[in-house]
């Protein structure tokens, strides 16, 4: 069962800037709970990637204070505290160091001290996991892009936190790829309900699939609720880019049966691949 009381990840009055820039976030509060799958929706330098960093540890606020599972974040148990939390980037290149996919995905159970007995069968099973079993040897530059972003997934299961933050993760992948990832990450929330999830996008691909949605405007938090409050006029409002999906499934309206199934414009692409074959 998904721990809704318990806290994962709360804000209390953040603010940020980088050196000589203005204020990035200013006073923004929000809580995550454990087990929920949220989306941090806003334009591009509206500050979604400076939150999946201050949660991440890898920024400090300039005010206010993080809280991860009701422990506040400080110098000293920040390291501690990031065991909890995987981060994939919107480039997985940007955080590949080793020559082989299983070098990669070893990568953090060395760093956790995973006896080296264990770890062949760990991972062989994360591998699986993402259907990468079988490039192993390959090196990761020389793999696609979603191939790449399944190998990060791998890693981040290896080491089992409790935390996901992807950061545009699938932004660069076509929409098999996307598909794909959402697929990976389906299943892992069906095998750990308390895991919880924090897509970052500029985009509202799948948003009805989140527990609730939240967005960034001009450096504070613009809207947070649950994805049946979000209407045209606060989309439009916050500058959010509606999929190309969307506005063809808003156009064909109830002409077409089987448009309450197209969640992404890979499924709006079948479903016209089949009327096509049926026509």
């Amino acid at each position: 069962m998904e721990n809704k009381n318990i806290s994962a990840i709360k804000f209390e009055n953040i603010s940020f800037s980088y050196p000589g820039e203005k204020e990035c976030l200013n006073d923004i509060s929000f809580n995550i709970n454990s087990g929920e799958k949220v989306l941090l929706l806003g334009k591009n330098g509206s500050g979604k990637s400076t939150i999946s960093k201050l949660i991440d540890g890898i920024l400090k606020p300039n005010s206010g204070d993080i809280y991860i599972f009701n422990n506040k974040m400080n110098d000293d148990n920040a390291p501690t505290l990031r065991e909890d939390i995987g981060l994939i980037f919107q480039n997985p290149d940007e955080q590949f160091i080793c020559s082989t996919v299983k070098e990669e995905i070893a990568f953090g159970l060395e760093n956790r001290c995973v006896d080296p007995k264990d770890m062949k069968d760990i991972i062989l099973d994360c591998a699986k996991k993402v259907s990468m079993e079988n490039y192993l040897e390959s090196e990761p530059s020389n793999l696609s892009g979603g191939q790449k972003q399944r190998v990060a997934l791998a890693a981040f299961i290896a080491l089992s936190p409790k935390i996901l933050i992807l950061d545009e993760a699938t932004a660069m992948l076509d929409p098999k790829g996307k598909k794909d990832v959402e697929n990976i990450i389906v299943q892992m929330k069906k095998e750990n309900k308390d895991l919880t999830i924090i897509k970052i996008s500029h985009e509202m691909e799948d948003f009805d699939l989140y527990d609730r949605i939240i967005i960034v405007k001009d450096n504070k938090i613009f809207f947070n609720d649950v994805p049946s409050k979000l209407n045209l006029e606060i989309i439009n409002d916050a500058k959010i880019n509606i999929p190309f999906y969307f506005e063809i499934v808003k156009q064909l309206n109830s002409k077409v049966n089987g448009l309450s199934s197209v969640k992404s414009s890979l499924d709006l692409m079948e479903l016209l691949c089949q009327l096509k074959l049926k026509n």
